[in-house]
């Protein structure tokens, strides 16, 4: 036996404690690893089985067909076209720099902050998509397609594109559409209905009805491989195309009112006057919608903040004039409900009127000699009116121009409606501005000095005047229809009309002596007659700056704005209609034309 088979007893226990160790060290190990997996596999299964599909499938939304918007008769107003964008995902990685290259090379036309917009996206909203390309054409769509595999971080979305088979008609009123930016998608009616890349209403009614305009989102799942490559669609859910909104605009009045503007600035407001129903607004000049498809560009938005025709400025509702002599049967029925005046009282008018120190003008040098009421509305004698004006006092003045909605919104469904001006001297305190005096009354009673309409606000008065004082509510929306729903005339209550106390007696004498403007010798509406159909209206001609010299003296832009407001039939009103050209001179040479062209393609 050699001493190699002699086993130290101490150098064997120590070998035993050590393998010991060892086996508590594995079974330490071991353990943790199986309560590890335990909790992966029980615990936390869920959560990791929702991390792993997130990184083997993609979701995209769908967004939905929008509503078409049609005319009273159902005639297609704005429509729907396909269209094509390019969104830019950064966290699905690529270098900025390589993806602005990439664009570059192949997107015509690409915007030329592009380089600027992607590193900016790409620094500051990694995980948040943004739209590159707002429209693209389907060359473009090939090319992209072609590269997806290298630039997983791009990726073609439809997006709704509007369609306007009457060209720039009505632009103002239908709107347009843009993406929603985050001071929208923070406001409450936008809160988890639409996410960033939606495409919403801006303006008119696009912007008012959108909720109902934009339909339902879907959802597509697709299963993608490690390179973000789509491999299958797992699941769909189809999105649900919007309501298409029926408006009471009716599309040939509203073809002749844009043809009659033709080359004036000005605005035509037309409405029924029995419940108030939009026939046709227009302001001119205007501006063509297809700029608006996809996104205007800086360069044309420019050009039309520029204009100085300012076409952004929609004039029936936000264009405020002194209304000339349309606001003089305003001041007779006050005068009269005052019982300040009787129609036969008479009233001599030598051309000029004095109060004071100060003499005003009518606008007939020679003067008119002894009128009435009606000789007075029919020839717009101001002296006449000046003598109303001072007796009635622009307290009860303003009383009155205030119950036949001036003043005040008319409360229609379109977005940045003015209210106008009806001064009384509690408006001039206000201002901080010197006591009022009595000359300032009598222009008021003429529609001059610091009164201010908007021309929607004056058709809607000439209503009250045709349907016996009721002073309707305008509105834009006359219902909504759905491919796969029944239709709906009113989903949201509207606004009813206001019954005003104007007695029948003086409305008769008012009506009579606005028949007489347009059909009697010396009448001023002569241009607005009508073949076979009797018209009530009168002329207005509203100074822009006080003024010495002759019209035609004068620079274009100071010269007076012409005015005309009517309604027809006279016996029974279907339409009332207010027209102002601006510096157009006066109300019976410029305005009453454009007015007949209106009423008369409604009537006939």
């Amino acid at each position: 036996m050699s001493p190699a088979d002699f086993i130290d007893p101490l150098q064997a226990g120590r070998q035993v404690e050590r393998i010991r160790r060892l086996a508590f060290a594995g079974l330490l190990t071991l353990s943790v690893l199986l309560v590890r997996l335990f909790m992966i596999q029980v615990l936390e299964g869920d959560q990791f089985h929702r991390r792993a599909s997130l990184q083997s499938s993609r979701v995209r939304q769908v967004l939905p067909e929008r509503g078409e918007i049609l005319d009273r008769n159902g005639d297609l107003l704005v429509g729907n076209q396909p269209g094509l964008r390019l969104r830019y995902f950064p966290d699905r990685g690529g270098d900025p720099d390589s993806t602005i290259e990439f664009i570059q090379a192949n997107v015509p036309l690409a915007p030329a902050d592009l380089p600027d917009l992607v590193r900016s996206v790409a620094r500051t909203r990694p995980y948040r998509p943004e739209t590159i390309i707002k429209r693209m054409s389907r060359d473009t769509l090939a090319r992209i397609s072609a590269h997806s595999f290298e630039h997983p971080e791009l990726e073609i979305q439809t997006a709704p594109l509007r369609r306007y088979p009457h060209g720039p008609l009505a632009p103002h009123l239908f709107g347009y559409l843009g993406e929603v930016n985050d001071g929208e998608l923070g406001e409450r009616k936008h809160v988890g209905l639409f996410a960033p890349g939606d495409v919403i209403g801006k303006q008119g009614v696009e912007l008012t009805y959108d909720l109902l305009l934009f339909g339902t989102k879907g959802v597509e799942k697709f299963r993608v491989d490690a390179s973000g490559r789509v491999q299958e669609l797992i699941e769909a859910t189809p999105a649900r195309p919007g309501w298409d909104l029926r408006l009471t605009l009716d599309l040939e009045t509203q073809r002749a009112a844009e043809a009659a503007m033709e080359g004036l600035r000005g605005a035509v407001a037309a409405i029924d006057p029995e419940n108030g129903d939009v026939l046709a607004l227009v302001s001119h000049p205007d501006f063509d919608p297809e700029l608006f498809i996809g996104g205007i560009n800086h360069e044309d938005w420019r050009v039309l903040r520029e204009d100085p025709g300012h076409p952004l400025i929609y004039r029936p509702l936000t264009g405020m004039y002194p209304p000339g002599s349309t606001y003089k049967p305003l001041t007779a029925w006050a005068a009269m409900e005052e019982g300040v005046i009787t129609p036969d009282e008479e009233i001599y008018c030598p051309g000029q009127y004095r109060l004071g120190r100060r003499t005003f003008r009518c606008w007939r040098a020679g003067g008119h000699g002894k009128v009435d009421m009606r000789r007075a509305l029919k020839e717009s004698c101001d002296t006449y009116f000046y003598e109303v004006g001072r007796r009635l006092g622009i307290e009860r003045l303003a009383q009155y121009g205030r119950l036949a909605g001036f003043g005040r919104k008319t409360g229609i469904d379109l977005e940045n409606e003015k209210g106008g001006l009806v001064p009384d001297p509690a408006w001039k305190q206000r201002l901080g501005r010197e006591p009022w005096q009595e000359g300032e009354t009598i222009i008021a009673a003429i529609g001059q000095g610091s009164v201010l309409v908007t021309p929607l606000q004056l058709a809607r008065f000439y209503a009250f005047i045709a349907n016996g004082g009721h002073l309707v509510a305008p509105r834009v929306r006359a219902g909504f229809e759905h491919t796969d729903r029944p239709a709906v005339t009113e989903p949201v209550a509207l606004p009813v009309s206001t019954v005003v106390p104007a007695s029948d007696v003086w409305l008769d004498v008012i009506r009579d002596a606005l028949e007489a403007v347009v059909h009697e010798p010396r009448g001023t509406g002569g241009w607005s007659r009508i073949r076979g159909i009797r018209v009530a209206g009168k002329t207005g001609t509203a100074q822009v700056v006080r003024q010495d010299k002759r019209e035609e003296e004068l620079a274009e832009n100071l010269r007076d704005h012409a005015w005309f407001a009517a309604y027809a039939p006279a016996d029974k009103a279907r339409i009332a209609v207010a027209v102002v050209v601006e510096n157009g001179g006066h109300g019976g040479d410029a305005a009453a034309p454009v007015a007949r062209k209106v009423m008369e393609a409604y009537l006939r």
